[in-house]
């Protein structure tokens, strides 16, 4: 997936979600460790550009392969471009954040996220 400097974290969100329908992604002003969730309040506000909360001022590929880890996700996105992410799972009506499955792949948790859909 290639992002741009001027794409807003909601046009983001969206890509994801099409390649990835039982996640999310969000983006956080800090950084959590590992097992550690992130607090609602430093979640940037969506409306942002990417241009606006980093550094970066040309695209970025990030890898996106389903047979990545979250925490490998995770780790790329504060790598190439100084994001902090977290990445959300489904479950039933609620998303949750994957902090104790972060070793899964995203086809994995893709996959439980889409399950719980169907099981509601």
């Amino acid at each position: 997936m290639t992002i741009y400097p001027q794409q807003s974290l909601a046009e983001l969100r969206q890509k994801f979600n099409f390649l990835f329908p039982g996640l999310d992604i969000r983006f956080y002003q800090t950084s959590h460790q590992k097992y550690e969730g992130s607090a609602p309040q430093d979640e940037w506000d969506n409306s942002l550009n990417i241009s606006e909360i980093t550094d970066i001022n040309v695209p970025v590929q990030i890898d996106l392969d389903h047979q990545k880890t979250i925490e490998s996700l995770e780790y790329e996105f504060l790598a190439k471009l100084g994001m902090n992410i977290q990445i959300f799972r489904r479950s039933a009506d609620l998303w949750l954040q994957t902090i104790k499955t972060d070793h899964w792949t995203l086809e994995v948790q893709n996959r439980k996220g889409l399950h719980s859909q169907l099981s509601k």
